[in-house]
Order: C-alpha cells, then structure tokens, then sequence
C-alpha cells in the first residue's frame, strides 16, 4: 500500500505597490497550521554513555573544529541564515536602493534560475524574499533591488542600514524552475518589484543565444519614476527587439510628455494585444501586489500559493482548477484538462541548491531497473536535487491523483518539487515517471474505467501532463481493480479487471512506445466475478513492467486479507513449509509469472520501513503470538490519521522508517540493536524483527541483510528489477547499497555501526548547502558529560588558585559577620 500525507510549505506574496492596486487589495490570508516539530526519542544506555564521557572533552573539542570547518566551508545555504556584509548601496529613485551584498569567498556554481533570498530582522522576527538583479552569472555578490514602503518593517530596516553592516542571508531558494526553451512564448505580467523575478528570468533567456523563447511583458506602475530597471529594460528590448517585447501601463501617466503607452489598471484588452493567448506551448507568468494578482488571475490559495486561476486569465480562457484535499485545508492545484497545454502561474517558493550533474552514471540500457518512489511531503528528508542518482535508474514522482470529474490533479507545491527533480534526474540520465493514485488516491478508477468518455478524459489529461512536466512515462497504481483498497473506493468485482485492460489498451495507443507505461500492483493478479484473474498476459503486452507491493502482509497461520490476529513478519522473504496459501516475497513472483506476467517483466517493490504491532505474550524466539488489534505509534512521524472516507476511525500507522529505526537509537548499528530491545532474523522468513520485553512492543521491518536476500534472489531469477517505497526513509544509502547487487558483484552487508549511513548523494552538494553533524544518543548525552567534566575541572583549578592566592596574599578588607547578627 502507497499512503499520501499533506504537507503544507508555505509560499510567500510580494509586497504591495502602487496606488491602483491598493484599491483593490484584499485581506491578509489566514495563515495555515505547520506541521509540529516532535521532539527525537533517544534511548539512553548508561553504561555507554559513561564510556562515552570518558573522551566526551575530546570529542566536543573535534566536534566543535568540524562544525566550524563546516561553516566557514559554506558560503551561502537555503536552509539557515548566513551573515553577508553590505558591500555598496545605490540609489534607484526617491525610495528604491540597490545593495549589493558580497560573499565571503565566490560560489562554486552559479545562482538556479529564478530564485530569491530571505532576509530576516531579528528584532522583530520579520522574514522577507528578494529576487536578485546581478548578472545571472555573478559568482561574487548579489544584488537585490528593494523598494521602502512606510508600512513595510523589514523594507524599512533595510534602509536604515549602512555600507558595511551585516544582514542574514538564507537561499538561494527556487521560485519558478526555468528550462532553456520550455515553452515557446512566455507572457509575463508585473506590478512594482515584482519586476525583479521577470528581470532575472528575461536576462536569463537573452544570455543564451540556444533559448528562443519569445517574451512578452507587462508592466504596471503608479508614474514612470515608480518604473523599476527602465533603463535596463529599454536597452534589452532594443538590443533584442525581435525576442522581448515590453508594455508599460501607469496609473498616473506623465503630464509633461507624450506617453504612448498604456493607462490605468491592466486591463483585459491589454492582455488580449500584448499577452499570447491559451494556445499550446504558452505560459503566463504574473507577480505584484495580491490586488493585481488577484484581479488578472484570481485569489492565491489559503496557503499564499497559487491558486484556482481566475480574473481576466480565466475569462481568457487559461483554465485550471481549485481541488479541496480530504483532512487538510484548501490546498492549490495545477489540474490539466485535455485541452488545455498552457497554463497561468504565479511565483512561488521552495528551497533547491545548484545542479551538479553526477558522474559514473547508472545506463538503463543494459542494467537492472532500480526504482525508488519519491514523494513530495518528504523532502525535508532528501530534498529533490540530491537523489542518490548513480545508484537508482527511474523515479516515480509520487501522487496525482483522479477527482470525481475524471480530472488529473496534480497540486502546485507538487508541481515545482517535481519540475526540479526532472531536472536533476534528466541531467544524470536517470528517468521520471509520475505516479497516479495511491491508496488514498484510487477512489475512482473504478468509475473512471468504465466509460469511454471518461477513460478519454483521462488518458488526454495525462497525455498533455506528461508533455507539460518533460516526464518519461507514468505509473499506474490503482489499490485495487476487483479488490476493496480503502472501504469508500468504487469497487466493481465483475468488470474492474476487463475495465483497466480497456484502460491501458487506449492509454499505451496514446502514450505510444516511446513513454514507459508501469503498474504498480499487489502480492496476486486482480480480481475478476469468479476471484483472482488466472490469465494477465493481455496486461503484460501492455506494460513496460509491473512493481509487486511485496510488503505490508503477514504469514502467521490465522492471516485475513487486512491484518492478522497474530504478529508476524511485514514484508517477509519466503514462508515456513507448515504455512499454506500464505504471502511472499517468492510466493508473490509465483503468483504473477504462473498468470502469464513474463519474468523480464516484473519488479519486486521492497519497503524502506517496518511496522510495530503490540504482543499480548512474550516473544522468546518466536515472532508469531496473539497480538493486540489496535496499532501501537510507530516512530516520531506517525500521528494519528483516518483515511479520507465518511466515519473513517482515526489511529496510528505503526510505521518505523528505517531512518528513525537508525537515528532514534532503536539500532545502534545496521545489525544490532540498542540493549533495550532485542534483535532477532528469522532464517526462514529472512526477515529482521525488534522486541521489547517491557512494552511488548514488536517491529518488523527490513534491513541491509534481508533486502540483500531480495534483490540477489531478483538477480538469479531473471526479473526485471527492485522498485523501493520510499527513497526518503533510508539513513543515507545503507539500505540502497545492499540492493546494488542487482547491478554489481558486491558482498552481503556487514555491520556498519555509523550514524549516517552516508551522504544520499555521495559527494559534496554544492556551494549552496549546509552540511550538519550527525550524532547518536549516546554521543550527545557522551560530550553533554564530558563538557560538564570539563568544566568542573576549570572551576576545580580556579578556585585552588584563589584559595593559595588568597594564603600567599592574605584576607583583604575582610569582615567577619556572627551567626547571631
């Protein structure tokens, strides 16, 4: 099962300008819940940590030098504040200044396109982004060209500052990711300083004589003294008249010269004479005050992202569509229709650092597929741009999904994160398939599938997203044709199957052979009026490969279709010869091939997590006991959550990440566990298991050693390969490295007591990055009792210097006072 989670970043509005715009300016935007930051759980081991005090002094005194080595490494991060000094300030007009902010040392690669900067006043803890100006190429200093408002804190702390004061710097963080020739024309749209993303765009474009992207402007000011940048602009447009073309629109237009030009708000004319139309292969960009934005393309989400296009864009016929994610608020969503190819967006934000294109590149010509699904809401696990790209061969982008329309909805956060990856992944020869559905995402295949009209719906919709978003192909996974997944899908037993064949018959005619067409599918073949279909070769003479979900099952004896009465493995290898029809990782392979699934076209989905149920008897040796039916909390992530169906009970996943298996102590080492449970491997199952004897707590999960088994196994039986759910959760690449095997003679894993398990990308991210040390419980609690050590000795030493100063020296000025004063 693939489970979705929202998660929300919130992206940020530029400042308002311009006397036309606040007429029509709307109410601050209701700020939305963030996600609470849950304290690490760290189990403590006493013995270890006086051993660790023993060189806690030490090992602060290395820690501290490494911290410093890595800071003083980094020049400028999107994930902390950097102070930059203010090299020169230059007056624009009456209340605009350029400053101009120089790092410490040059970057080593050069700023993405477009980005910005947040700027922060501590003093009253104000964050502000700003797009840079200085040449794109600019390595040394950045720009940015900043307005004072009377009512904006931070653009007036900006101003009061002076040649050689500190301000704090954090970004570069992406705002619109820009391809060379993604569209041929763009049309932007722009009050005030929200010239400055389309000046760093347009200069962008122009410098690279391969893009001929055509451009096409408007600019909206109160007088032309408030026209930002003219003098560059007009020079642009003139030195490259047949590429950029500019309109310029005032509120109060000069009185002392002829103004050709346009007056008054943007208007739905001027749009119609200098923006192109919604024809194919346009975008519309649009940055200002929310006025302007909200009357040329309607209101920004709850969030402050974008939202639902609307004003004069929609009456123009650019379409695109609000959706309202079930338990969460309203989130924006980019939908794309059969006929529409060109989209609106606005600028919005989130955090990458400069592409380095990965070297030893993984060829998928002549290797086994490793996939890896990657999902948005775990970025701030592994960030899009550092996949580990040498060792994985596709990615499925994970989820869009159907609405009750039929519609493919893809949301805008999701939009730009995988725009970004395509990116990364393209430069290091690695494919992009977007994922559809999901287990809270398949509500509707059922219906969907059932009619031609709504199956061309869909198909076209897809289609014209592959296209739009450069990808390779898409993945399928519909939980489950014939088969209830979550208890509100539509389910129809007796048609579902010949529905979906329907289905991806038409898809793969549109898709042609050129884009991948995967399925991700569960342990036996779908389900038909009489039970499981005996017959899948039409499917496989469809698809490029199916990915088995070889995970979240159990092999004890009592085992029902959901969850069994008896603890046992999640994701085991083989079965115990006393089990009978019972699910494998082998029995599974069986399951498919016996159904006419070619072996050349099959992969086996392995899980990079495990799951914790509660025992109702001691586990000694044995993983199979009486369990307790309700799900205990699995690591510091899992929350309580109900799956998005009237009534739906809420409860706890049980999910342990390998991550958190590894960073909150539970394993000390990949093999070994920390002495308040019990690891065990079961030779049968070749599956890895934790027990805890005071909480009767029991996880299964998968670790280096098993997922070794798998993917040799893989190997030897000539399958297609291994696709993991999901890339975020591994702790560096320890549990990716064992899965090498597929494509390389490596030997089974050892124990690696590390707590890194490696960087995700093997080398060094960039200029853009800060790098942070990653320490175990015990280490942490280690140099917290060797620092204490430390200095008590400190204080030890000064006060017998004082006491034998004193005795040399003798009492000065010293009063004695009796107790009965």
């Amino acid at each position: 099962m693939h489970f979705e989670y929202a998660i929300f970043v919130r992206k940020f509005a530029f400042k308002s300008v311009g006397q036309q715009f606040q007429r029509i300016l709307s109410q601050k935007k209701d700020s939305l819940n963030r996600n609470k930051k849950v304290k690490p759980f760290i189990q403590l081991n006493f013995g270890k940590i006086i051993a660790a005090a023993t060189i806690g002094g030490s090992t602060l005194a290395v820690s501290i030098k490494l911290y410093i080595n890595f800071v003083q490494y980094d020049v400028i991060s999107p994930d902390k504040f950097i102070p930059l000094t203010i090299n020169k300030i230059t007056p624009v007009n009456y209340n605009t200044s350029i400053f101009r902010l120089k790092f410490p040392k040059p970057l080593k690669e050069t700023l993405p396109i477009t980005s910005c900067f947040h700027i922060k006043d501590d003093s009253i803890q104000i964050v502000r982004e700003y797009t840079p100006i200085s040449p794109t190429d600019e390595r040394n200093y950045i720009e940015l060209l900043i307005k004072r408002y009377n009512e904006g804190h931070l653009s007036r702390y900006i101003h009061s500052l002076k040649e050689g004061n500190i301000v704090e710097v954090r970004g570069p963080i992406l705002t619109f990711p820009y391809t060379p020739n993604m569209k041929t024309h763009i049309g932007m749209i722009c009050g005030g300083t929200g010239i400055t993303p389309m000046y760093q765009l347009i200069k962008h474009i122009l410098s690279n004589p391969n893009d001929k992207t055509k451009i096409y402007m408007i600019y909206a000011n109160v007088t032309k003294q408030d026209i930002l940048l003219l003098q560059e602009l007009d020079q642009l447009s003139q030195e490259h008249a047949d590429q950029l073309k500019i309109f310029y629109t005032l509120d109060q237009p000069p009185d002392d010269e002829l103004w050709t030009q346009g007056v008054g708000y943007v208007s739905q004319n001027a749009i119609k004479n200098h923006i192109p139309g919604p024809q194919e292969d346009v975008l519309v960009l649009v940055c200002g005050p929310d006025g302007m934005i909200r009357y040329v393309s309607g209101d920004k989400a709850r969030d402050l992202s974008q939202g639902s296009v609307g004003g004069i864009l929609k009456s123009l016929g650019y379409k695109q569509h609000q959706f309202v994610y079930p338990q969460t608020a309203v989130s924006s969503i980019l939908t794309l229709h059969p006929t529409n190819i060109s989209s609106a967006v606005t600028f919005t934000s989130s955090a990458i650092s400069t592409i380095q294109t990965p070297i030893n590149v993984v060829s998928t010509d002549n290797n086994k597929v490793i996939a890896v699904y990657y999902t948005y809401w775990k970025r701030s696990s592994l960030a899009e741009n550092n996949l580990p790209w040498t060792k994985i061969t596709h990615v499925n982008f994970a989820f869009a999904v159907v609405d009750d329309q039929f519609n493919l909805v893809l949301d805008a956060q999701s939009q730009t994160v995988l725009t970004t990856l395509v990116t990364y992944a393209h430069a290091a020869k690695v494919k992009v398939l977007l994922s559809v559905g999901g287990w809270t995402g398949s509500q509707y295949f059922s219906t969907l599938s059932s009619t031609v009209t709504s199956r061309t719906k869909f198909i076209n919709a897809t289609v014209s997203m592959i296209k739009q978003l450069n990808l390779d192909g898409v993945d399928i996974d519909w939980e489950y044709p014939g088969r209830q997944g979550m208890k509100c899908n539509a389910v129809n037993q007796k048609d579902d199957a010949n529905n979906f064949l329907a289905l991806l018959t038409e898809l793969r005619s549109a898709l042609g052979n050129d884009k991948l067409l995967t399925l991700a599918v569960p342990t036996s073949p779908f389900d038909g009026p009489n039970g499981t279909i005996s017959d899948v070769s039409p499917f496989a003479k469809l698809v490029d490969w199916v990915n088995i979900m070889a995970y979240d099952i159990s092999v004890s004896d009592t085992y029902t279709e959901s969850w069994a009465q008896f603890t046992g493995p999640n994701a085991p290898f083989d079965i115990p010869n006393t089990t009978s029809n019972r699910i494998s990782f082998k029995s599974s392979i069986s399951n498919w091939v016996n159904a006419g699934m070619p072996s050349s076209k099959i992969v086996m989905g392995v899980e990079f997590m495990g799951r914790a149920q509660t025992a109702l008897e001691p586990m000694s040796t044995s993983q199979y006991v009486k369990r307790n039916p309700i799900v205990p909390q699995g690591d510091q992530s899992d929350q309580m959550s109900a799956d998005p169906c009237p009534d739906a009970d809420s409860s706890y996943s049980g999910v342990w990440t390998w991550r958190n298996l590894r960073q909150q102590g539970l394993l000390e080492c990949t093999l070994e566990s920390d002495s308040l449970w019990t690891r065990n491997f079961d030779n049968v199952t070749q599956t890895p298991w934790l027990y805890n004897s005071d909480t009767y707590i029991y996880i299964s999960y998968d670790d280096p050693q098993s997922l070794y088994v798998k993917a040799k196994y893989t190997k030897q039986q000539g399958l297609k390969g291994i696709a993991v759910w999901e890339i975020a959760n591994d702790n560096g690449q320890e549990l990716l490295n064992s899965i090498q095997i597929l494509n390389k003679n490596i030997p089974s894993p050892t124990n690696d007591c590390s707590s890194s398990g490696g960087s995700p990308s093997g080398s060094s991210t960039g200029s853009g990055s800060f790098h942070k040390l990653a320490l175990s419980g015990p280490a942490i609690a280690g140099i917290t009792l060797g620092l204490a050590a430390l200095l008590s000795i400190i204080a030890f030493v000064y006060t017998w210097y004082k006491i034998k100063r004193a005795a040399v020296v003798g009492p000065i000025n010293t009063k004695f006072v009796s107790n009965d004063a």
